[in-house]
């Protein structure tokens, strides 16, 4: 298999279930230097809600596009509550391509599995679909 990870949950054996994700850095170059734009964007919030609906969550905005871009910089499950995001940092590195590792994505107030397994499945869900929001661009 010559497939490249593009994503990996790690810090699963915290106490509690707090986690992150690392993303690989070519794929998020690219996902935050395609213009989109909300048409692209909405298509994924249809995705991600469908997935999210699956696992008995129904958040109204559960992603957090950069700009008009295809890349998200955080998923989102109850509110203001529950959250895994990568911060502005590493973002801006990212925009102009002084990132020589992956980017990092921290979750915030996970408290059950389930929660934990809903924002890797967002991420997934994201990877996966990349290419059709990549077929938006102009």
């Amino acid at each position: 298999m010559d497939e490249k990870v593009i994503w990996q949950p790690k810090r699963l054996m915290n106490d509690g279930y707090e986690f992150g994700v690392d993303l690989d850095k070519d794929f998020a170059f690219k996902m935050i230097n395609a213009k989109v734009g909300p048409e692209a964007q909405h298509a994924m919030y249809e995705k991600i809600s469908e997935y999210l609906k699956k696992k008995y969550f129904n958040y109204p905005t559960p992603l957090d596009f950069y700009e008009d871009t295809a890349f998200i910089s955080g998923f989102y499950i109850y509110g203001n509550g529950v959250w895994l995001a990568t911060d502005r940092h590493e973002r801006n590195s990212l925009l102009k391509n002084t990132l020589d590792y992956s980017i990092n994505y921290y979750s915030h107030n996970v408290d059950n599995p389930g929660q934990a397994h809903a924002l890797m499945g967002m991420v997934d869900v994201w990877v996966t679909y990349s290419e059709g929001l990549l077929s938006y661009i102009d």
